[in-house]
């Protein structure tokens, strides 16, 4: 198009000749650059380089800023590194560990666990006489009757919201004592390696700690390791040996108790108990708090006692 002439498919007939509807413009474009306006206060631009943030009355998103945009031009996209200012730390999603300290707390937790367990008991011993720490020693049933067991008890857990433990056969509760522990694991290797019990039923009780659990018979080995603890802790503990391997802690109705009782089926004629665990725990038993403060203080194989 040349000098002057109508373009008659385009809506506008005469160019140049007016500014845009509300174009604060001369009527002749010029060369000359000029200032752009300013609208209200709520259009400030407000620098936050001294941490100061504009709020606006009335606006849902009153921390942030608004301002005039002078011309739209292409975009691309800046990382920006977080600092200590508020608006480039608004980025970082999450911390991060650079000091290797889970790495320690993991080494140590089941040391922390312990100390707090048996200082937190022994504070409620002590005012109240109930509760007090004592040293369990656990038998430990080998493959692939520990996983079978193992596998029950967690399905139980999941089912009824009780607490996961280890299968294990409990052979005398002494005293918490770290001497009568050293003493056991070296005095119970010149009476037995591994040891193997016959599963007789599956029973149940109104107990929390007996609520479902596999009764074993008793032979003369498991006797005889029994008292060879019992000489090396040299306590007056009154625990009867009683050999059982729990399935479930949880106080349940007598009715669903018979029911589970039907419901497992053992498929060992005999268990081979092939470790020994020493375990500090709380005495009485009564909830699942109690069960999840177990700590293993000491283990080893049967057959390496004393090594």
């Amino acid at each position: 198009m040349r000098c002057l002439k109508i373009d008659w498919s385009c809506a506008v007939v005469i160019q140049r000749a007016f500014p845009a509807r509300h174009a604060d413009a001369p009527f002749i474009p010029r060369f000359q650059s000029r200032e752009a306006p300013f609208g209200t206060r709520r259009d400030e631009i407000i620098s936050i380089e001294h941490r100061e943030i504009e709020e606006f009355p009335r606006d849902f998103y009153a921390d942030c800023m608004q301002a005039n945009v002078f011309r739209a031009r292409s975009t691309k996209t800046i990382a920006i590194k977080s600092s200590h200012r508020i608006a480039t730390t608004t980025f970082e999603l999450s911390s991060q560990d650079v000091g290797g300290h889970s790495a320690i707390l993991a080494l140590e937790i089941n040391f922390v666990k312990c100390w707090i367990i048996e200082n937190a008991v022994e504070s409620v011993a002590h005012s109240s006489g109930m509760k007090k720490i004592v040293v369990a020693y656990w038998l430990i049933p080998a493959e692939p009757a520990h996983i079978f067991f193992q596998n029950v008890i967690n399905d139980l857990a999941q089912r009824y919201n009780a607490p996961v433990f280890e299968p294990h056969v409990t052979i005398h509760v002494g005293a918490n004592c770290a001497d009568a522990v050293e003493g056991v694991f070296s005095r119970a290797a010149h009476y037995c390696k591994q040891i193997k019990l016959k599963p007789i039923k599956i029973d149940h009780s109104s107990e929390f700690m007996k609520t479902l659990f596999v009764q074993f018979a008793l032979n003369t080995q498991l006797r005889q390791l029994n008292q060879s603890i019992r000489t090396a802790v040299q306590d007056s503990s009154d625990y009867r040996l009683n050999p059982h391997l729990s399935l479930l802690y949880k106080r349940m109705s007598i009715q669903d108790r018979c029911l589970l009782t039907g419901s497992i089926e053992i498929p060992f004629s005999e268990v081979i108990f092939d470790s020994l665990k020493a375990v500090r725990c709380i005495s009485p038993t009564r909830n699942r708090a109690d069960v999840e403060a177990w700590c293993v203080v000491a283990e080893k194989p049967l057959g390496s006692i004393g090594v």
